[in-house]
């Protein structure tokens, strides 16, 4: 090809946003993988940035296993040289991570060795480190088992968001192991993390028996486990597993719960009376509701940001979070997914067709699930915000929590006011 002709196409490309749109569609049976893997050689020298999208994608194609034996074989052949290239070369540093990412998925050993040793580098860029992590989970590099403590409880807070994402990141990888690893190091997680820790050991027969028996053993608070896991637990086909929940919690609803309107109205007479700290009600809203609300631009997006959505009076927010599926909006209704390898999840649809499902889970992940690995799938009668906030927190803890959300700004703000409707006994001195 003539070399300006070439660059031309390129540019077009990067223009165009084509490269990344189809890298979107490899594995598809009408996709050229030749000409996307064309595409990725030329522009790798020409636009750092558009070339780590399209490997970013094919990776997480490949991670999700939407792909065929034959295309991935394909992929190997046809971009393996040139990735290892990638990486060999120190001018194109910044795609060392998504390379290695991508070829270490595609099989290649030292690529693997590359990732094992980006995890704990801190001058490499979080988001390779994250990329790294993931690749070695999905890779089953069982040395990562002995790292698991460090990684998760041994960094600096400055690094909170990155070891969520690699602990949400765990749920793929069937190991016992990680469940005993995860009950060891609970206690010395932040209370940001230790809702995913539950979450994540709800999802499994195996690691769910593990929960339960360090609840048992009072190394995990029994109302660390939410009604909706409850329930996912008692849907579960292990019958040892079924039993050990119905003889600590009973049963659990499936549907709305009438009698919420009293728990309502008891909360309702108590604010009436009483008001908390809202300090200390924003951590205890990070730690339970920033798993799936926004507020003031903190928290993360699965459920509604409830800085303007669900706080227009007193009155609809005490309904909004204490009887969650009085109205649930369409877009909010969660799925429950079991896969064939036995996992359950629940959470928002992002995509649904005959090819997978893309759900939005509690912190924020997105979790790509394969039809063929699907084996039920049905929509909650349920908010996937659980009933019995109450049951979760204690008295001082829920005036707090209520102290918080019922300003209109951070109560930092001085401009900061209460919904309208609010009891004037929140405007009491701070207790």
């Amino acid at each position: 090809m003539v070399p300006w002709f070439r660059t031309v196409i390129v540019i077009a490309a990067v223009i165009g946003g084509v490269l990344p749109r189809a890298a979107l569609i490899v594995g598809d049976d009408a996709v050229d993988v030749t000409a996307i893997a064309g595409l990725l050689e030329l522009i790798l020298d020409i636009d750092p940035d558009s070339a780590r999208k399209s490997l970013d994608v094919i990776t997480t194609k490949v991670q999700n296993r939407e792909l065929s034996a034959e295309v991935l074989a394909e992929l190997r052949g046809k971009l393996g040289a040139r990735l290892a290239q990638v990486l060999a070369t120190e001018t194109q540093k910044s795609l060392h991570g998504a390379a290695a990412a991508l070829a270490a998925s595609l099989g290649d050993p030292s690529a693997s060795k590359r990732c094992a040793a980006m995890v704990f580098d801190a001058d490499v860029a979080s988001a390779d480190r994250l990329a790294a992590l993931q690749t070695l989970v999905f890779l089953r590099d069982r040395s990562l088992l002995a790292q698991i403590p460090d990684l998760l409880a041994g960094n600096p807070r400055s690094e909170l968001d990155l070891r969520g994402k690699f602990l949400d990141s765990l749920g793929r990888w069937e190991e016992p192991q990680l469940a005993e690893i995860l009950v060891r190091i609970y206690g010395r997680l932040e209370s940001e993390l230790q809702p995913r820790v539950v979450e994540l050991l709800a999802q499994r027969p195996a690691w769910s028996h593990k929960l339960l028996d360090a609840i048992g053993e009072r190394k995990i608070p029994d109302r660390a486990l939410n009604t909706n896991q409850i329930a996912r637990l008692l849907a579960s086909q292990d019958e040892t597993l079924v039993r050990k929940v119905r003889e600590k919690w009973g049963s659990v609803r499936t549907q709305r719960n009438p009698e919420r309107e009293q728990v309502v109205n008891n909360l309702r007479t108590l604010l009436q009376q009483e008001r908390g700290d809202p300090l200390p009600g924003q951590k205890i809203f990070d730690r339970l509701c920033g798993q799936c609300h926004k507020i003031y631009g903190n928290g993360q997006d699965v459920g509604p940001d409830i800085t303007s959505n669900g706080r227009a009076s007193f009155e609809q927010l005490l309904s909004n979070v204490l009887d969650p599926s009085l109205v649930i909006g369409a877009s909010y209704q969660a799925r429950v997914v079991v896969t064939d390898d036995g996992r359950a999840l629940t959470g928002l649809p992002i995509e649904e067709n005959d090819q997978r499902v893309i759900l939005k889970v509690q912190g924020g992940k997105l979790e790509t699930l394969p039809r063929v690995e699907i084996e039920t799938y049905r929509v909650s009668e349920l908010s996937m915000m659980p009933e019995g906030l109450e049951n979760q927190l204690n008295k001082q803890e829920l005036l707090d929590l209520f102290a918080f959300i019922l300003l209109d700004k951070p109560p930092s703000d001085p401009a900061a006011r209460f919904l309208p409707g609010t009891p004037s006994a929140q405007a009491l001195p701070k207790p």
